[in-house]
């Protein structure tokens, strides 16, 4: 029997006694918990993702955390990821109070929930959280970030080389048009050949560092799975678009008449479209303008809606807006709007990079 062999069957043993004892606790959890107060138990949630204990202990640098080494838990989800939930510890009621008036406070450019919870809620957490890292370190997987658009296949496997990839295990994550992130996720034909890879975490590709993150397979299949839907809710979009504009006579989405820069009747009422001359109207409403006077925006605030976006290109004026969700209906931060013409799509560029709320949103022209 190889080593190999013998270590992956080492790896499952491990997993299958961690699984038996996760499960005890879960049915029975600890007896020697208490539902009292005097646990002094915080949870925070809605935390950045990046962070760390230190950041947590900045930011209740007021109040005397039990032992800021063990006593502050960062939670991961079921794929290994930062959750953005934790739960601090605190040495006294007097801490857990004042940690409390923390509540709806901003960590970085989000604001956090800071309550108070039983002991037992946080045991549980923590056990789920790390059984869900014990599975994240097997997978071999790691994720790149800050990857330069050009990207391709062969050069991450190139910045990797000398550690196995498994077939096909390079995915390149794409957005809702079809370009790169700068995001990618590589899978590994063991966990030694992923561990060395997050060694390469700041090193140089052409001309940009990368971040190189542990990751899942799971969080693979999920990143695989939104670019299918995000692909096939846009597909619905373009349709659904088509027929709304021919039904409305070129109406944009806040009730203006657009005009064809080909024609200067276009939406305005008369001459009255003919049956030929509607299908051609929708094919340049779907097709052209489309392709050329839309901006794609990335980074919005969740919360943003179309009146937003409306008033964040003010003085241009879009002719409508595509707010874009994900497969579960939420706002993945990004929106597709369209301008009347050329003009308006390069000054409304002129946002790039500009506030929203309290972020700054990404634009890009098609």
């Amino acid at each position: 029997m190889s080593n190999k062999t013998v270590y992956t069957f080492l790896h499952l043993i491990l997993n299958i006694l961690y699984f038996i004892q996760f499960c005890f606790y879960e049915c029975h959890g600890n007896q020697n918990s208490t539902n009292d107060k005097s646990e002094f138990i915080i949870k925070v949630q809605g935390l950045p993702w990046s962070t760390t204990s230190k950041d947590i202990t900045a930011f209740f640098s007021e109040c005397n955390i039990n032992n800021e080494t063990s006593g502050i838990h960062l939670i991961m989800t079921r794929d290994g990821r930062p959750s953005g939930v934790a739960y601090v510890e605190m040495t006294s009621e007097q801490d857990m109070e004042l940690a409390c008036k923390k509540d709806q406070e901003y960590m970085g450019n989000r604001f956090v929930e800071v309550f108070h919870v039983e002991r037992r809620e946080m045991e549980r957490a923590i056990r789920r959280s790390n059984f869900s890292v014990i599975h994240t370190l097997n997978d071999g997987c790691v994720r790149l970030r800050g990857l330069p658009f050009k990207c391709l296949e062969e050069d991450i496997a190139y910045f990797f080389r000398g550690f196995e990839i498994v077939p096909y295990g390079i995915t390149i994550v794409t957005d809702s048009n079809g370009r790169p992130t700068g995001d990618a996720f590589v899978q590994f034909s063991n966990k030694e050949f992923a561990d060395k890879a997050l060694k390469k975490d700041k090193k140089k590709l052409f001309h940009r560092y990368i971040e190189v993150f542990r990751s899942s397979l799971g969080e693979i299949r999920l990143a695989k799975k939104n670019q299918r839907s995000i692909m096939a809710a846009l597909a619905d979009y373009n349709e659904d678009y088509s027929n709304r504009v021919n039904h409305y006579r070129g109406h944009d989405d806040f009730g203006r008449q657009i005009r064809n820069p080909s024609n200067k009747h276009f939406g305005a009422g008369k001459p009255r479209f003919k049956s030929g001359r509607s299908n051609q109207m929708k094919n340049w409403q779907g097709i052209n303008n489309r392709n050329r006077y839309t901006v794609y925006m990335r980074g919005l605030p969740f919360r943003a809606n179309k009146s937003d976006i409306f008033n964040f290109f003010s003085p241009v004026s879009p002719t409508n807006i595509h707010i874009i969700c994900n497969v579960n209906g939420k706002p993945t931060g990004e929106a597709n709007v369209q301008f009347g013409s050329q003009d308006d799509a390069v000054k409304a560029m002129s946002k790039d990079k500009s506030f929203m709320y309290h972020r700054y949103v990404e634009l890009f022209l098609n």
